[in-house]
């Protein structure tokens, strides 16, 4: 494998608190990646999430996990408080 390899899960949609239901960009795409080095080996996993406006700025934000995450993740989104 070529160095800086990205392994990346399926996006998931986050809206904009208190964003209109039609407006379909009016949100983050948020997708966990695993890093891996040209040998294979696993460096770690992170969580980037987008503006669903502008994807081609890039991340807005991106967080390293403590922990690596298995290839092929799948995600979800629920609001806080319909976590009942």
């Amino acid at each position: 494998l070529p160095s800086d390899v990205f392994f990346v899960s399926e996006a998931t949609f986050v809206p904009k608190e208190g964003s209109a239901e039609e407006a379909e960009d009016s949100g983050y795409l948020s997708l966990f990646t695993s890093e891996v080095d040209g040998s294979g080996e696993h460096r770690g996993s992170s969580v980037m999430f987008f503006d669903a406006a502008s994807l081609a700025q890039g991340p807005v934000s991106t967080i390293k996990l403590p922990s690596k995450l298995p290839y092929g993740l799948h995600s979800t989104f629920v609001p806080w408080d319909q976590l009942d």
